[in-house]
């Protein structure tokens, strides 16, 4: 006979090892973590949620800047396709002092958003003089400026100037004189002129 509390468990009886087992005090189990996983765990949630945070960043700044390529596109895009929009040029006439030679600038500047290319340049008034503009030079970009420039010897073209014409245009004999310049958004498309006269020169 096994006695266990104040139970007696007879050794014959069929069911004596599950009845002992029921009355045995159970043993209370304890999980114990390894401090060490549990710093690397948090190390590791930390480094995904920063690492997330930075992916949020650059998708929301890749986002933006694809946006603002695209409405650029679309600009350029409506502005080729309608013809009638004339390109976007400030043309100023400019007397100026190149050592004791006075000069007769006219300077282009490019306000548009595209490439704007000069085709032409010629006097208003008088004899029928002009030049065309056929090289690469006369291809302005967003914001770019040249100059086109009377009373020095001609021929000299360069990334910022063209001489094109070695007398003055602007006498006070001759009325309405200026000069007219041609430009258009490429060399196969509608060309526009762009005038602007010696009274107004500065």
């Amino acid at each position: 006979m096994v006695s266990t509390g104040t139970t007696l468990i007879s050794p014959f009886s069929e069911t004596a090892v599950e009845d002992v087992t029921a009355l045995m005090p159970t043993d209370s189990t304890t999980s114990t973590t390894d401090p060490q996983a549990e710093q690397e765990a948090r190390i590791a949630a930390t480094k995904a949620r920063k690492d997330a945070k930075s992916t949020k960043q650059r998708t929301r700044l890749d986002t933006k800047r694809n946006a603002q390529r695209l409405r650029k596109d679309e600009r350029k895009a409506e502005r080729r396709a309608r013809g009638s929009l004339r390109p976007r040029l400030k043309v100023d006439l400019l007397i100026e002092q190149v050592g004791s030679v006075p000069t007769e600038v006219v300077k282009v500047t490019n306000r548009d958003d595209v490439n704007v290319v000069l085709t032409r340049i010629e006097t208003l008034q008088g004899a029928t003089d002009g030049t065309d503009l056929t090289t690469p030079e006369f291809t302005l970009g967003p914001g770019k400026s040249y100059s086109l420039v009377s009373g020095l010897p001609t021929g000299n073209v360069t990334s910022v100037e063209f001489r094109w014409k070695s007398d003055l245009a602007c006498d006070d004999s001759v009325d309405g004189q200026g000069y007219r310049l041609r430009a258009a958004f490429s060399r196969d498309a509608k060309n526009y002129g762009f005038i602007v006269r010696c009274g107004r020169a500065r």
